[in-house]
């Protein structure tokens, strides 16, 4: 045993002290030298809080200036004032095991930097599979999301998440929202090294939101003396699901998809006699995690957690409005002698085009009726706002634009078509006609169809009328031929406040849409079967 402790330990003498160290803390000490974060490659002893900073700052205060390179010192200088207003903002670079979260065995060993210090508290990880694209449709989620920031202690516990996990995009509005605290950990590129990884801390800003505090997580440091490996099956999940579910004291798992990454991870700590039991909570519900699922992991030691559905589903209008007479349903117009343009509606996945990111998950959050995004939703937008938002998706040269098309409202259903590389349908049956004269008096105009060489022929004012004539569908192995759209645009957001009656209809697929439209809709409303 003697032998043993002799050769994972080795003395250190640091300002007048000497410190009993472990052998791989030298590597790291290297490691620290060469991502210029030390002026030598000194040992680095690890203190009782296993901050890392002190002792760095204390090797830059041991170190003579005179010993170092004319050429290095002004950069030391400038690296030994940014350690020192680091310590002093309470700034950590720590073991990521170092506070007894049990980690190492799924992650290796991995540094920890906190720009403002570790929080005090008790961790819930927020857990997740993917939600689809149409995330106003998963109102039972956010009910759940909604009920944990409710129940948590707002003074000893912190929320967990990591950055491009399902949850973490929401759980930084919670923080806003709900008055909470936020863990938000970054994870390393796969191809980055430990050194690269300590030079980019340098170029962190402290987080300006007191209740979000971030932690980024290194590369592995290679140097691991835990003889645990780690699990086979958890090797090729992504670090930033691993990171969630391993330090988190306890786990809150709102969606979980049979087969997925999530599952493993879920099962793994279940199954794991190094975190207490019970710490695993499974939201239980049809859209939530499906009952056969739920009761195996609750056979296995997972705690159920069942939450009322508490939603309150407001109707859309229905009576008339205040400010007009209910609009008349009409037949649908003839194609012969067309002289409208249309713009569809389409079903939106996030925010509407003018919305701010952080307004939309505050609806969703809240399970506020506005988060319907459904197209039939974005044409009672259109006739409640009277305005038609400029996008620049799909446009090139990144102007935004309002488009058209001049094919008649009989023939949109066979131009609709599934775009699989942007997941979703092109022309559906939602939208609103307006006589192209008042458009052309808006300087609403054709797009000219071409390839590159037409594009560089363009004057800058005319290259956003311009639309590429053709493309190749690699799904497909087959050429679009997009001029069968008739395309017009308008540049910028389009008001409708002075588009009169006559010049304007709106389009649904059913009555009952119809009849529900017509009661806020300012112009007439007809009915395109799909």
């Amino acid at each position: 045993m003697r032998d043993r402790t002799t050769t994972l330990l080795r003395s250190c003498y640091l300002g007048g002290q000497l410190t009993i160290m472990p052998v791989h803390q030298n590597h790291l000490g290297q490691l620290l030298f060469e991502a210029g974060w030390l002026p030598t490659p000194a040992q680095i002893a690890s203190p009782t809080s296993h901050d890392l900073l002190p002792i760095i700052q204390a090797v830059w205060k041991s170190c003579a200036r005179k010993s170092l390179a004319a050429n290095k010192r002004r950069q030391a200088e400038r690296m030994r004032d940014w350690i020192d207003q680091q310590v002093a903002n309470g700034a950590q670079l720590a073991d990521l095991d170092a506070d007894g979260s049990q980690t190492r065995h799924w992650l290796g060993e991995r540094l920890a930097w906190w720009p403002r210090g570790r929080p005090e508290g008790s961790r819930i990880g927020i857990a997740s599979s993917r939600l689809g694209r149409r995330v106003d449709t998963q109102a039972d989620w956010f009910t759940v999301f909604r009920a944990a920031c409710s129940q948590i202690n707002r003074g000893q516990d912190v929320l967990l998440t990591a950055i491009d996990t399902t949850p973490d995009r929401y759980v930084q509005r919670a923080a806003e929202l709900f008055d909470v605290r936020v863990v938000s950990v970054s994870c390393p590129r796969e191809s980055m090294s430990v050194r690269s990884w300590l030079q980019s801390i340098r170029q962190r800003d402290s987080n300006p939101t007191e209740a979000i505090y971030r932690v980024y997580v290194s590369p592995e440091t290679h140097c691991s003396l835990v003889d645990r490996e780690k699990p086979l099956t958890l090797q090729n999940v992504p670090v930033r699901d691993r990171v969630v579910v391993s330090m988190a004291d306890r786990v809150l798992v709102f969606q979980l998809r049979r087969g997925g990454q999530l599952e493993k991870l879920v099962r793994a700590r279940i199954e794991d006699s190094v975190w207490q039991s019970a710490s695993v909570f499974i939201a239980i519900g049809q859209d939530l995690v499906e009952r056969e699922l739920a009761h195996d992991l609750l056979d296995r030691g997972a705690v159920g957690w069942v939450v009322l559905n508490t939603l309150y589903h407001e109707e859309l209008p229905r009576s008339e409005s205040p400010l007009y007479t209910r609009a008349p349903i009409i037949e649908l117009p003839s194609c012969d002698n067309w002289k409208w343009l249309t713009h569809c509606t389409r079903a939106q996945p996030d925010g509407w085009p003018d919305q701010p990111q952080s307004d939309y998950f505050g609806e969703l959050l809240l399970s506020r009726p506005a988060t319907d995004h459904s197209a039939f939703a974005a044409v009672q937008r259109i006739a409640a706002i009277q305005r038609l938002v400029a996008t620049s998706r799909m446009i090139r040269g990144e102007v935004d634009a309002v488009c058209f098309t001049a094919v008649p409202l009989n023939d949109l259903p066979q131009l609709r078509s599934f775009r699989s590389h942007l997941g979703r349908w092109d022309f559906e049956p939602y939208g609103i006609c307006i006589r192209r004269d008042w458009l052309q008096q808006q300087r609403c105009s054709p797009v000219r169809y071409g390839d590159d060489s037409l594009w560089e022929s363009l004057a800058e004012e005319e290259r956003p009328f311009f639309q590429v004539s053709a493309s190749h569908s690699h799904q497909r192995g087959r050429a679009i031929d997009w001029t069968v759209e008739d395309e017009w645009r308008h540049v910028g957001d389009l008001d409708l406040r002075k588009l009169p009656r006559e010049a304007g209809i709106v389009f649904v697929p059913t009555r009952e849409e119809a009849e529900r439209l017509a009661a806020i809709s300012r112009w007439p409303v007809t009915i395109l079967a799909s």
